[in-house]
Parts: C-alpha cells; sequence; structure tokens
C-alpha cells in the first residue's frame, strides 16, 4: 500500500511590514485571494487579520520614535564638533566635508579627550559613512550651490574642425617643436583669495604659475618667499624660438597690446573659439581642478588652525600673501605633470 507524500511548508518569518501590506491586499480582495497572490496559508492569514489592529499601533510608534542611525563611536566628541560647526556658521563661514574631519581630528588629539578616547586619535577613519551618520544624528544638511556647465554651441563640430585645421596649419608654416607649443589659463579661487595664470606646454611640461594680486604694491610687512617664482619675463625665461601659445577668447587676451607683446617675442596665437574652452582647453579640462582643490585644502587646514583671525570690526582676516604663494607653489607641485 503506497503512502501518500504529504507536501510540507517550509517555515518562513515575516516583517511587521510584510504582514501589514498582506492584510491591506486581503480586505480589498479577500483572504483567499491574498493567501493564493502570496502563497501563502490561508488560517495564517486569517490570524495576520485579527492581529492587524496591535500591529498598526507598534507600527506608528516605531514611526515616531525614528531611529537614530548606527551608535557613535565618539559621542563626547561629536557634541564638541557639533557646537564648533553651529559657532563658524553664526559667523558666517562655510563648514564642508573637509573642515569636519580636520576638526574631529584636532579634537581627538585634546589631553582631555585623549583620556577617553586614548586610540581614537589613530582609529578615526572620518569616511562618507560616518560624516552621513553624524550628520543625520545632528539634523544637519548640506547645502551647495548650483552651477551652470557651459553651453556648447550648435556648430561645435563645424568650430571644432576649424580650430583643428588652423592650429595644424601654422604648425606646419612655422615647424613648432613640440614643446614650443604652450596653453595658458587663468583660474580664481574664491576666499579671499587670488586668482593665478598657468603655462602649459604641448610635451606636458608644467611651468611654475603666475600670481596677480590686487594692488599696485605689497602691503606693508608682506614679503614673497625666495622660492617662489612671482613673475615671468617671457624674454628670460621661455625659448626665443618661433612658439605657439594656446589660449581662450576671454576679452582680456584679445587686446591688441596683448597681441603685439606676444608678437614681439616670436609668439603665434591660436584662440579657442568662444564656447568650446571646455572641449579645447587642456588646463581648464584636467589640471585646474585637482589644482584648486589641492588649494582650498591648504586653506581649510590653515582656517581650521585658527590662523586667520578676525579685525577689529569682527571681520575675517585675509591669509597673508607669503602664506598664499606657499600654498600655490604646493598645491602645484602636487599636480602630476
Amino acid at each position: 500500500m503506497t503512502q501518500k507524500k504529504v507536501g510540507v511548508r517550509q517555515r518562513t518569518s515575516y516583517s511587521l511590514e510584510e504582514k501589514l501590506v498582506v492584510v491591506n491586499y486581503a480586505q480589498e480582495n479577500g483572504r483567499n485571494a491574498v493567501a493564493k497572490h502570496f502563497n501563502l496559508d490561508a488560517p495564517m492569514v486569517g490570524r495576520w487579520i485579527k492581529q492587524s489592529s496591535s500591529w498598526e499601533e507598534k507600527n506608528k510608534k516605531k514611526k515616531c520614535a525614528g531611529t537614530p542611525g548606527r551608535k557613535a563611536f565618539y559621542p563626547e566628541v561629536e557634541k564638541f564638533l557639533y557646537n564648533w560647526i553651529i559657532e563658524q556658521r553664526k559667523k558666517g563661514f562655510a563648514v564642508n566635508y573637509i573642515l569636519m574631519r580636520l576638526q574631529m581630528c584636532k579634537i581627538l588629539k585634546e589631553p582631555v579627550i585623549q583620556a577617553l578616547y586614548p586610540a581614537g586619535e589613530y582609529e578615526f577613519q572620518g569616511n562618507l559613512s560616518w560624516i552621513n551618520s553624524f550628520m543625520k544624528r545632528f539634523g544637519l544638511s548640506l547645502r551647495r550651490k548650483t552651477k551652470i556647465s557651459q553651453k556648447l554651441p550648435e556648430d561645435i563640430e563645424q568650430k571644432l574642425d576649424e580650430f583643428r585645421q588652423f592650429v595644424i596649419k601654422l604648425r606646419t608654416q612655422y615647424n613648432f617643436d613640440l614643446n614650443n607649443i604652450f596653453n595658458m589659463d587663468e583660474t580664481p579661487v574664491w576666499f579671499d583669495m587670488i586668482g593665478n595664470m598657468t603655462v602649459n606646454n604641448k610635451d606636458g611640461t608644467k611651468y611654475p604659475p603666475i600670481c596677480i594680486f590686487k594692488g599696485k604694491q605689497l602691503p606693508r610687512g608682506e614679503v614673497i618667499p625666495k622660492d617662489f617664482l612671482f613673475r615671468i619675463r617671457m624674454s628670460e625665461n621661455l625659448s626665443k624660438e618661433s612658439a605657439m601659445i594656446v589660449y581662450d577668447s576671454f576679452h582680456g587676451h584679445l587686446e591688441k597690446s596683448v597681441k603685439i607683446k606676444f608678437k614681439q617675442h616670436n609668439f603665434h596665437l591660436a584662440v579657442i573659439p568662444t564656447g568650446l574652452t571646455s572641449v579645447c582647453q587642456p588646463l581648464n579640462v584636467s589640471i585646474n581642478k585637482p589644482f584648486k582643490n589641492n588649494l582650498r585644502k591648504k586653506w581649510h587646514e590653515w582656517m581650521s588652525r585658527g590662523s586667520s583671525g578676525v579685525t577689529m570690526a569682527g571681520n575675517l582676516k585675509r591669509a597673508r600673501i607669503s602664506d598664499v604663494c606657499g600654498w600655490i607653489k604646493r598645491s602645484w607641485d602636487a599636480v602630476s605633470d
């Protein structure tokens, strides 16, 4: 006599949210329909329906309570960090992720904190996961400035081809060596700092940056570091051979006096068409961003050390020119050739 095999349903645990979904479906479509739809036992669904009133109350309380996320490893330190952030914002200073990490590391080095967390200075990672958790715990949010990207012209292909043909013709006509083809660009950096100008040639050699400071003379007490190149005389520092320089169509580049100056030093100009800087400007595409990131980091470190101070009116003091020159040199050297 053969015995009939009985199918055994595997026991499965269900979360409160999953059970509530089943109950809501059953209220609209019936118990048998929901059992068939979700492949569940009808009696079990019936029990869930009877118990659902108490579940909904628990679910409401759970949502009201909220979840703080992962427990903080350094709760006392984070309180100090939060108070520091609020103080900086009241003064009108911007606070970003880099400054938060730097300040957290600074607090962990204080003797009182080291007594609580002896290894905190070495174990703290300060990664993005920690930053997100910290901001959630203290109800902080990040405000970001919007940026409108450069709009490319409709006839981009035609302009690119014309510019390429012009450069090829110019190089063929004067037989420029690769190390006599230069790319120059200015990039402003806004945090009470200067703009800088750099020169780069086609074989990848980086030339020292030229700093342009506002004003006719140095402020009293300011000194330019001896190892920093403040000014370049093209007749002394650049090759006297015929050369090409590529730069964008900024109106200052198109001044007649500028063109005459370049011509006097045997430079032939290749001006990038308007709207194509983001495509044809090597410095703008691959050099300026890492350089400015390095420079901002130097400034953030200087700010976090409290090196700026304030004026008698309570405004933030600007950085000394000698400090800025040092930041620029180290930031520029950090960009790979």
